[in-house]
């Protein structure tokens, strides 16, 4: 069917749409750039704990070392972390397999955050993923949470 077939209100809507099209070309791009200068320059593991997790402690002060037992919670939130740590967990994919309340995990992991047993990192399209620190991973193997590897 040629062009000349079409109603001329077709025609119409068709050319207002190659319009805007080309019209918001360059703006896209211009977003487009800005965006992909964003990914690259932030580094996903580098981000700071408390800028993405607001703890309710002073600035001033540094992740505290593990020290004690965890409660309830938090040896729920750590065992369901440990085994699935390699890819790194969503706070919603944790409630989800959980089956707890989000202040619950929430709070439990600013706690383990701040015992230094998990670190936070930022995915590329702007997610929080949550994994083992060192601590987190010595502390999963004392537990037998995760296999002990030779090396």
């Amino acid at each position: 069917m040629p062009f000349s077939d079409l109603p001329m209100a077709g025609l119409f809507l068709l050319f207002l749409l190659f319009f805007m099209l080309v019209g918001l070309y360059p703006a896209w791009k211009r977003v487009a750039a800005k965006i992909s200068k964003l990914l690259k320059s932030i580094d996903s593991s580098t981000l700071a704990a408390s800028d993405v997790l607001k703890t309710s402690e002073p600035s001033g002060s540094a992740v505290r070392p593990f020290v004690g037992q965890l409660n309830n919670y938090e040896l729920l939130v750590f065992r369901y972390l440990a085994p699935r740590a390699a890819k790194g967990l969503s706070s919603q994919r944790m409630r989800a397999g959980l089956h707890l309340e989000r202040k619950n995990v929430t709070q439990s992991l600013k706690s383990l955050l701040n015992r230094g047993l998990i670190r936070v990192a930022v995915t590329r399209f702007f997610g929080v993923r949550f994994f083992l620190s060192e601590k987190g991973q010595i502390y999963a193997a004392e537990q037998d949470l995760i296999p002990r590897t030779r090396g």
